[in-house]
């Protein structure tokens, strides 16, 4: 019976990856059964696994050093070897590469990581924000068109380094709601599903044990760019990408921070439109039913509201026609409009800055 693999990090430290590390993953693409696995399970202990670990505990050591927000457990950084085949018509059980992820609270799930990739066909490191929900890849947009400058330095700081920008799934059109970006800087960016930047690791520099410091350069050349996201991300979805992780209170606006607009309506009297920073806002009761429907509501606080958010970067104008049942135009700084046809608005509050 085998013995259970080791839940300890070398004391000796990252010592390079080792030819046969590559060498496993060749062959196990070749042999994609358990029973092929289970025999050469050692080799993959002893020439991914270990390492693998003495790496991200070498990193976290150096990160801290150098002042790069990023932390991972050595234990639990490396990505599971086994692929997820529930969904997939492709049902090889094994991947043919090694990832790992250090990230602000190290979890793999969090929102802005380093990560790199071990692979026969091509070993990198990347740094950024993949895949973000729709909800993150929004605000990163929106963030794009505002913060031009700040955006530009971060990927300049990216690219002096060797990095290159991930260009994949990009979309051919301006997706909806940003077309008021077309013909600026920020337009390319705009379409993209991803913010990531990402350096190509020759074969020869995963055997030496200097990968540490060049990772740590790595990371450090990513740092603006995690910053701009984690700005960009924070007092969203609950304050995912505010320091602190889910949960935390959005800081007090600032560099990086733009109010939001939050416009809440319902059938209930007492509706009210909402300017204020993001996350935190300011009632203005300014919103009411016209006639028509005001004799069918009857203030009954029970009935429930929907809300909407959009960030802006400027005070929004809001306009309405009293009576006539248009319902308020609500025309933020990116040029977006929220429009409820029920309702008009009476008045406009100052904006809260």
């Amino acid at each position: 019976m085998r013995a259970a693999k080791p839940k300890t990090v070398s004391p000796i430290g990252f010592t390079g990856f080792r030819p046969a590390a590559l060498g496993f993953f060749r062959q196990l693409a070749a042999n994609q059964d358990r029973a092929w696995f289970q025999a050469n399970r050692d080799t993959y202990d002893r020439e991914v696994l270990a390492p693998a670990r003495a790496l991200v505990a070498d990193l976290v050591s150096e990160f801290s050093r150098r002042g790069i927000p990023l932390t991972a457990d050595p234990l639990k950084a490396l990505f599971r070897i086994h692929r997820d085949v529930r969904f997939s018509r492709d049902k090889r059980p094994y991947k043919t590469h090694a990832g790992l992820v250090l990230s602000r609270d190290g979890s793999k799930g969090a929102f802005g990581m380093f990560y790199i990739h071990i692979d026969p066909a091509g070993s990198f490191a990347a740094s950024g924000f993949y895949q973000p929900d729709p909800k993150y890849l929004e605000a990163l947009r929106i963030a794009f068109y505002e913060e031009p400058d700040r955006i530009r330095a971060a990927l300049d700081a990216a690219y002096a380094s060797g990095a290159e920008l991930m260009r994949e799934e990009v979309m051919a059109r301006l997706p909806r709601g940003f077309e008021h970006t077309a013909g600026t800087e920020a337009a390319d960016l705009v379409k993209m599903r991803h913010l990531v930047v990402r350096w190509p690791i020759p074969a020869a520099a995963l055997a030496d044990p200097a990968l540490v410091g060049r990772l740590a350069g790595y990371a450090a050349a990513a740092k603006p760019l995690l910053a701009f996201g984690w700005d960009a991300l924070c007092g969203v979805g609950g304050g995912r990408g505010c320091v602190g992780g889910a949960g935390g209170p959005p800081p007090p606006a600032g560099r990086g921070q733009r109010p939001r607009l939050v416009v809440r309506y319902s059938t209930a009297a007492g509706s009210a439109i909402q300017a204020g920073t993001r996350g935190v806002s300011v009632a203005s009761p300014h919103v009411r039913p016209p006639p028509s429907a005001s004799s069918r509501s009857t203030a009954n606080p029970a009935v429930p509201s929907t809300e909407r958010s959009v960030p802006t970067s400027v005070p929004p104008r809001v306009t309405g026609v009293p009576g006539a049942g248009t319902g308020p135009s609500i025309t933020t700084g990116t040029s977006r409009r929220l429009t409820s046809p029920r309702y008009f608005v009476r008045a406009v509050s100052s904006w809260p800055m």
